[in-house]
C-alpha cells in the first residue's frame, strides 16, 4: 500500500504543477505548507476509490478553505 499511497501523491504532485501552472518548488511549499502529502498517506483508503482527478480537486478544496487562490 505504500508504494501505491507514493504513486497517488507523485501523480497529484505532478498534475496539480500543470494544472496550477506553479513551478515543482512552488508546488512542494503548498503541499508542504498545507499538508497535502500527509492528507493524502491519510485518506488513500478513500481517495483512491474516486478518480485522481476528484482527488486533485479535494486539494483545491483544501487550499481554497485556508484561502490560497492557486489560480493567482
Amino acid at each position: 500500500t505504500e508504494q501505491l499511497i507514493h504513486h497517488m501523491q507523485c501523480w497529484l504532485f505532478r498534475n496539480a504543477q500543470v494544472k496550477w501552472n506553479k513551478t515543482p518548488s512552488e508546488t512542494a511549499d503548498l503541499f508542504g505548507r498545507y499538508g497535502l502529502f500527509k492528507y493524502i498517506e491519510d485518506c488513500y483508503e478513500l481517495l483512491h476509490v474516486s478518480s485522481y482527478s476528484s482527488a486533485l480537486n479535494d486539494l483545491e478544496e483544501i487550499l481554497a478553505v485556508n484561502g490560497v487562490n492557486i489560480y493567482a
